[in-house]
């Protein structure tokens, strides 16, 4: 402050600092009722002996740099952001830290106004004024300290939680690192494998750039997942891949099937990019490894589809599933559509004759044709391919082979 506050004015300041234990009582059980962290159960008991005391610091720090007279500012600022390290340790929202602070700056300034007489209230102006620049400074520290620390807690929260499903996946018990995250291996889980395509901002920035945007959209992600299927979930989420392992009963019941299919638009939504899916249930822990890569093989089955959030689940993808699996069948049966590769308008036409359920007519008006090109081009198909698309063994055939060819597998 460029004046020095008058004498009466200091007396003021004074009195209030002596009030500071009323003060902090009446904080901390303002903070007890009105607290949406701690909920129900909470009292003033779990937090009275370090709120109060820290009321009472915060207190000096702004009567005491208020009147321009505190040696112990730093000191003091290092005790609140110990304090507010601790609370982000706790888990409270920096907002709700920064609310804390605004309603003792309040309590204290209606104290050091009940202390001025109206002869005196000359300078209060420059006194609230000193104050509230005190004020930002502490709310400054403390919501920085919070933040760091939040921030730190949150990394190793998410990495060990990244390790865990890593450990269940293999094969690996994880009660230890259970144990680190606080939480208890569940006796049996649903396994969700996830893709996440780029959002606009990634290709468009700089490598740092792509980083944030990309850990932005995993991040949201993860927070749309917890908000659905509850806290106990375990994700290990990348900035274009994830695992996810979600707690379930073990018996037979596919109640969390209905909850995940209506969840996954959501995530492409908040995602701002693709997301696909594909899932698969472990009876127990011991069955994650098999489920895990079940649950991958799904998700890389409907990767290509263009359906927002699709979702691999094998019931609907029994025959692709088989198709897939690497045999030596799956090379020679792609061989058999080879010969219309030259022939694009062939491709389409036969396409579309499954597609309409070998409905020659109905083919021909999508397409736009006459019914008997259709018919030309099916014998053009049956002369290239050695295979009659109007015989059942054929359709079985070729009908394998397309599915096979549009499923777009590496080395197929």
């Amino acid at each position: 402050m460029s004046q020095p506050l008058p004498p009466q004015l200091l007396a003021a300041l004074g009195r209030a600092e002596r009030r500071l234990p009323e003060i902090s009582a009446q904080a901390v059980e303002r903070y007890a009722q009105s607290s949406p962290h701690y909920g129900e159960g909470f009292t003033t008991e779990h937090v009275y002996p370090v709120m109060a005391r820290n009321c009472r610091i915060f207190g000096q720090f702004l009567l005491r740099g208020a009147a321009g007279a505190n040696e112990d500012a730093q000191t003091q600022l290092d005790t609140l952001a110990a304090a507010a390290q601790d609370r982000a340790e706790d888990g409270l929202p920096v907002t709700d830290l920064v609310d804390s602070y605004l309603m003792i700056v309040d309590m204290i300034c209606q104290a050091v106004l009940s202390e001025v007489s109206a002869a005196d209230s000359a300078g209060v102006g420059a006194l609230l004024e000193g104050m509230f620049a005190q004020a930002r400074r502490a709310v400054y520290t403390v919501s920085d300290a919070h933040q760091q620390e939040f921030e730190a807690v949150g990394t190793e929260t998410r990495e060990a939680a990244r390790d865990l499903v890593r450990e269940l996946i293999s094969g690996r018990p994880g009660a230890e690192l259970a144990q680190r995250l606080g939480t208890r291996v569940a006796p049996a889980y649903v396994v969700l494998a996830l893709h996440l395509g780029e959002h606009p901002a990634e290709p468009a920035a700089d490598e740092v750039g792509r980083r944030i945007a990309g850990r932005r959209k995993a991040r949201r992600v993860q927070q749309e997942i917890r908000r659905t299927l509850g806290g106990d979930v375990l994700a290990a989420l990348e900035r274009d891949e994830g695992m996810v392992l979600i707690p379930a009963d073990p018996g037979p019941s596919t109640a969390w099937l209905t909850t995940i299919q209506a969840m996954m638009p959501r995530l492409e939504a908040v995602a701002g990019a693709t997301v696909r899916g594909g899932v698969s249930a472990a009876a127990a822990t011991a069955d994650l490894p098999r489920a895990a890569a079940l649950a991958r093989n799904l998700l890389n089955l409907v990767r290509a589809r263009n359906d927002p959030g699709a979702l691999g689940v094998l019931d609907n993808l029994l025959v692709e599933y088989q198709l897939a699996q690497p045999t030596d069948a799956r090379t020679s049966l792609l061989r058999v559509i080879e010969p219309l590769t030259p022939f694009p308008e062939l491709v389409e036409t036969l396409q579309l004759y499954f597609d309409n359920d070998f409905n020659r007519r109905r083919t021909a008006r999508v397409l736009q044709v006459h019914p008997n090109t259709i018919d030309n081009r099916l014998a053009k198909i049956a002369d290239l391919t050695g295979t009659d698309p109007r015989s059942s063994r054929a359709l079985m055939l070729l009908g394998s082979a397309l599915t096979l060819a549009n499923l777009n597998l590496p080395g197929a």
